[in-house]
């Protein structure tokens, strides 16, 4: 079997013995943690809303805490009435989040990084992070292939005219002198029929491919201006990239399906930008920009016409403010290419005026894209470079950015202060600081992913967040260090006499393929034993009863039979939950059933319910929720769970009911 953990010695899991305790890895139910529905993910095809992921159920590779993009296994929908918002320092976006969401923290009193649930988090101790990304990617290449291929337009031509009885007798008229116009007045027709006749025009007859090639160069059906067929991103281009992202865009002309054109507007005293813009411009594409020049608006756009060009630009870089964007791969290029891109954005976008930055020594730039925006904050990170989000803006007061842009002569202090009250920076990770941590009483929906990753991580504002309360028994294959069963064997072989009975628990025991066999062997040694199972296979339990090798079943009854789909986050069929009761309640053994009541998720009907479910059973357990991680008590009397006057009152109503002969709180 799977096991990961083993406890020696128990008075209080198996009533009236003494007990070990076997806890095995897997488990089929996913907890219910969950973020509203315009949380936003970064993916490898850009920024999603989660409602948006699951719903649709987006195939993309989200960003985790390794810093990688990783593929979705599993989407998740459900209901809540209860959330919290946090707001970091630093980052202007807040997060709304069921309260036992887990994050990656960094806890500064304990000096290392804990999963923590939402509700437990202490702002005065823990850190919100984001994984910078680590490795990196030299000699890259852009295919303008895929950009023609997706863009690109196909031209429709009308049919050829045929009509040979109308073509004989317009060819006629033309000979007696008529003109075009008054034979297409004549005949209701178009210079189609001009081009038939006289060039014998057949363009419906011939099917040409999108891409022609000659020599490693591209062009676009109908042009014979080429370009190279990859584009190679060198320090210069990716300079050029960064003018693009803040002076340029990509457009076409209304009515012209392939008729794009890329542009960069410039003030007209940014003669050293306009001049870089234009020599590798030149460089790359083989080909002259064109200078137009507003007085009004004391501007200067540098122009290309050449359509292949602005498809190149659309396609991968974006086509306006509002949805530029960077290839995934971008930011792991080599840190010189990405010291060039921000160069470039600087230039176009970023602070310029040298008594601003004398006075307020900080430098920012407004970037509407918000995929972007993130793209360019993990680059900045990077490179080393400490920011903070307001909004539209990345604001840095960071030194190296000056020395970066060239404009550290303008810092007269040898160190700004860039406090690290608010959050700080190595080399792995952005420690975010957290401002403020909010109960929110709302009715909503709520979604959640599940990401095939060994962190089970994935990114909210590229946060890095888990949905695995418990990975060492939920997740095997997150873990190696598996605990022998030679080793517990041979522990109990000692403790024979002393030790009462083994109980097995989960994870989920009864998804381990061999249980059987190992509580056979319990047996062997003369064990009383306790299985812990959440229900879901039936035909287990039945075997180990119809076996004689299983003395005392406790079962997990998560929630009324109809909500178990959306507490579990689970396909399970609630017939065999249904059936799991009854097997129990009739086999002649010990049992007891019992629910870990989170006021969040169940109230009073729902426990009603599920007691009238269990009618006519021994016992029946009101488990109180108990966080395992508490470091902020002050925090924790705030969390939404029910108290012990309210468990009790729980209990009562259920005793009055008459459902089972024993109902008790743990």
């Amino acid at each position: 079997m799977n096991i990961g953990g083993f406890q020696r010695f128990s008075l209080i899991d198996y009533p009236g013995k003494i007990c070990a305790i076997v806890f095995t890895q897997g488990c089929n139910f996913r907890c219910p943690y969950c973020f509203t529905g315009n949380t936003e993910i970064s993916t490898d095809r850009g920024l999603f809303k989660i409602k948006d992921i699951v719903e649709k159920h987006i195939e993309c590779r989200v960003y985790d805490y390794a810093g990688n993009f990783s593929p979705i296994k599993k989407y998740y929908k459900r209901e809540t009435s209860s959330l919290l918002e946090i707001r970091p320092f630093l980052h202007s976006d807040a997060i709304s989040c069921t309260l036992n969401h887990e994050f990656f923290v960094y806890n500064s009193k304990a000096n290392e990084f804990i999963k923590k649930e939402a509700q437990y988090i202490n702002v005065k101790e823990d850190y919100l992070v984001i994984t910078i990304p680590q490795k990196e990617i030299f000699n890259y290449k852009l295919d303008v292939n895929n950009a023609i291929e997706d863009l690109y337009q196909e031209l429709t031509f009308k049919q050829r005219f045929s009509n040979e009885e109308v073509i004989r007798e317009v060819k006629e008229l033309r000979k007696r002198g008529f003109s075009w116009r008054k034979i297409f007045k004549r005949f209701n027709l178009t210079d189609h029929l001009r081009r038939v006749i006289e060039r014998k025009e057949a363009l419906d007859s011939k099917i040409l491919p999108i891409v022609k090639e000659r020599d490693g160069k591209v062009a676009v059906k109908g042009s014979n201006f080429f370009i190279d067929k990859f584009i190679e991103v060198t320090p210069k281009f990716t300079r050029l990239l960064g003018y693009y992202l803040s002076e340029g865009c990509s457009s076409k002309d209304i009515g012209r399906k392939n008729s794009y054109y890329v542009s960069f507007t410039f003030n007209s005293k940014e003669k050293e930008y306009i001049r870089d813009t234009k020599e590798i411009f030149s460089e790359t594409f083989k080909t002259e920009l064109k200078e137009v020049e507003s007085k009004k608006c004391k501007t200067l756009s540098l122009v290309s016409y050449k359509g292949i060009i602005g498809l190149f630009f659309k396609y991968y870089f974006g086509e306006d403010v509002y949805n530029k964007k960077l290839p995934t791969e971008f930011i792991y290029l080599d840190k010189d290419l990405q010291k060039q891109l921000i160069i470039g954005l600087f230039r176009g976008d970023g602070l310029t005026s040298p008594d601003f930055i004398k006075k307020y020594k900080k430098q920012r730039i407004q970037i509407t894209s918000k995929l972007l925006r993130y793209q360019i904050s993990l680059i900045l990170l990077r490179l080393g470079i400490k920011y903070s989000i307001f909004r539209k803006e990345i604001i840095i007061s960071d030194k190296r950015i000056f020395d970066l842009l060239g404009q550290s002569h303008l810092i007269t202090k040898k160190v700004i202060n860039t406090s690290n009250r608010y959050g700080f920076l190595d080399d792995k990770h952005l420690y975010l600081k957290i401002n403020s941590v909010k109960k929110l009483n709302k009715k909503t929906k709520v979604y959640n992913l599940e990401i095939d990753n060994p962190t089970h991580s994935y990114n909210v504002n590229l946060i890095s967040v888990s949905n695995c309360h418990n990975p060492e028994l939920v997740d095997p294959k997150q873990f190696s260090n598996l605990i022998s069963e030679k080793k517990i064997f041979s522990f109990l072989e000692e403790r024979r006499g002393k030790l009462d009975a083994v109980e097995i628990t989960g994870g989920e025991p009864t998804l381990q393929p061999d249980l059987i066999d190992f509580m056979c062997d319990l047996k062997k040694l003369d064990y009383l034993v306790k299985l812990d199972s959440n229900g879901s296979k039936p035909e287990i339990l039945s075997e180990a009863i119809e076996h004689e090798i299983v003395d005392y079943i406790a079962m997990d009854v998560k929630a009324p039979l109809e909500r178990y789909q959306e507490i579990t986050n689970s396909r399970v069929d609630p017939v065999k939950i249904e059936h799991s009761i009854e097997l129990i309640m009739s086999s002649g053994l010990d049992y007891e059933f019992r629910t870990t009541v989170v006021k969040s998720q169940l109230g009073k009907r729902d426990i009603l319910e599920i007691g009238r479910l269990i009618r006519g059973s021994k016992r029946y357990i009101l488990q109180k929720f108990v966080p395992v991680k508490v470091l902020d008590k002050k925090f924790l009397d705030e969390v939404f769970f029910y108290t012990d006057d309210e468990l009790e009152s729980l209990r009562n109503a259920v005793k009055r009911k008459g459902y089972v002969a024993e109902c008790k709180v743990r």
